[in-house]
């Protein structure tokens, strides 16, 4: 039960250990190199298999020297002292939520760097945890500490079903000196949690992936702007006959209002122009995108044009032997 959480060390660029200062390194640990697999390399100088809680704030007694030792709180399940000035952790395990509805993860709190990673196509392949958390394959929340507060995406909402699990990545970094995490999230009646002792759990890996098959749908909503926007992104599991669980990603994608109209003109023995009838139709075109067309009905007052054809005949006397009515339509439409 709980996260598998990795330590790692985070380097200065330079260090002088008779004063305890040093250079901080500012650029590493957003760089996606680093991001990606390179913080391995840094080493790894501890690890958990029972981390319940991630949130943690540390504040040096002197935040004029580089190095200072502190301990994680409890939630960590890691009690030996480092130094939490500059270190890195990756935590991973599967979510497994407790009833059916919309969950949303926060990182309400960063300093220095959150990356977190939601789902078998992002954080690691379902089944293979160890192997393939460190790097990740995409992540929703990627967030950077800044003097006025946290910058980029902070939060993800998620539609799941109880009972499924879903792959979790947490990545943290710490550059130097304050650091401090606020992990968690709110369940579908809304109520906040940091404590994940009840929905998060680890396994030992298995001989192959257990990736859920996807099918994904795209919904296409008109809109009044110019361009074409991704506004939501929803992640539905369901369970077939078979046993076998499919991982439906649904976007919601705003595009451009594409609208085609139609006049009909009808003729009538008024005086005026008259519209007496609109209608509006969406047809859904070859691309999967709406066109919405309105139909007016337009009365419009006969124009009446009379053209009289003189045919020669023996007879004393002028005869009309026909009469024929004609509609045309002018350029005026």
């Amino acid at each position: 039960m709980g996260f598998h959480v990795q330590f790692y060390h985070y380097n200065y660029l330079t260090y002088n250990p008779k004063t305890n200062t040093g250079t901080a390194d500012w650029d590493t640990y957003v760089s996606s190199e680093y991001i990606n697999g390179g913080f391995v390399d840094y080493g790894m100088f501890g690890e958990t298999y029972g981390a319940t809680n991630l949130t943690y704030e540390f504040v040096p007694d002197n935040t004029n020297v580089a190095l200072q030792l502190g301990t994680l709180p409890p939630g960590f399940d890691y009690s030996t002292p480092f130094y939490l000035t500059n270190w890195t952790f990756l935590a991973t395990g599967y979510f497994v939520p407790p009833t059916t509805g919309v969950y949303t993860i926060y990182l309400d709190y960063i300093d220095d760097l959150g990356v977190v990673s939601f789902g078998a196509d992002a954080a690691f392949r379902c089944c293979l945890q160890n192997s393939t958390s460190i790097t990740p394959r995409s992540y929703q929340i990627d967030s950077l500490w800044s003097s006025s507060g946290p910058t980029g995406v902070n939060q993800v909402s998620v539609a799941l079903y109880a009972g499924v699990y879903y792959p979790l990545r947490v990545f943290y970094v710490n550059r130097q000196n304050i650091g401090g995490i606020n992990f968690g999230y709110t369940d579908p009646d809304g109520v906040y949690h940091n404590d994940w002792s009840e929905v998060v759990y680890n396994f030992e890996d298995a001989s192959e992936t257990c990736d859920a098959p996807s099918a994904n749908t795209t919904t296409y909503k008109p809109w009044t702007g110019t361009y074409t926007s991704t506004i939501a992104t929803s992640v539905l599991t369901t369970t077939g006959s078979d046993g076998i669980p499919t991982t439906s990603t649904i976007y919601t994608v705003e595009t451009p209002d594409m609208r085609a109209t139609t006049t009909t003109y009808t003729p009538w023995t008024g005086t005026f122009t008259s519209t007496i009838g609109t209608s509006v139709i969406t047809s859904i075109g070859s691309d999967g995108k709406p066109t919405i067309s309105t139909v007016y009905t337009v009365e419009t007052p006969e124009a009446d044009a009379v053209t009289t054809t003189y045919t020669p005949w023996t007879g004393a006397f002028t005869s009309t032997i026909g009469t024929s009515v004609t509609t045309s339509i002018g350029s005026d439409v």
